[in-house]
């Protein structure tokens, strides 16, 4: 009886990975918007940005700059409860994000409202508040660090 327990136990650790990894893997679009708070040293400031990834699955989990990234707002955005747009300077889409009111206090990875641009619909969730991304400035040597808020990845399209 022991050994039943135990190997159901396993299954029962492993089986929700796998259909989580699963889950992800066949989204129709990997696209993702994340909405940050960063710190900027050359001003010693904090500022609100959209930083965009073409590949968010793979090429935002491990420091990875973006491929193009946006300030969200004047000055520090309170994303919850508000609407949130701004537009990519290099290709002119806008990208607007509106998170539900209380999402701060929400779990990690909790649903927590919805994003948009001209082509797609975005599902955003809650982050842990880790480092996103660090750039340096190569005239100044100076950095900004951009830590992730929210998350949104592009609606399945299948």
């Amino acid at each position: 009886m022991l050994r039943y327990t135990v190997i159901s136990l396993v299954a029962a650790a492993i089986l929700p990975i796998a259909v989580s990894n699963a889950v992800l893997q066949t989204r129709a679009s990997s696209d993702g918007v994340y909405l940050t708070y960063c710190w900027e040293e050359t001003n010693n400031t904090w500022t609100s940005q959209f930083p965009y990834y073409a590949n968010a699955l793979t090429g935002s989990q491990n420091g990875e700059l973006p491929d193009d990234n946006t300030f969200a707002a004047d000055s520090i955005a309170i994303w919850e409860g508000n609407r949130i747009c701004a537009t990519y300077a290099d290709t002119g889409v806008q990208f607007c994000s509106s998170i539900v009111a209380d999402a701060n206090s929400y779990a990690v990875g909790q649903f927590a409202g919805a994003g948009a641009n001209e082509y797609a619909g975005f599902n955003c969730f809650k982050d842990n508040g880790r480092q996103l991304f660090q750039k340096k400035d190569p005239a100044t040597s100076l950095t900004t660090q951009c830590f992730s808020r929210y998350y949104c990845f592009q609606e399945d399209q299948s």
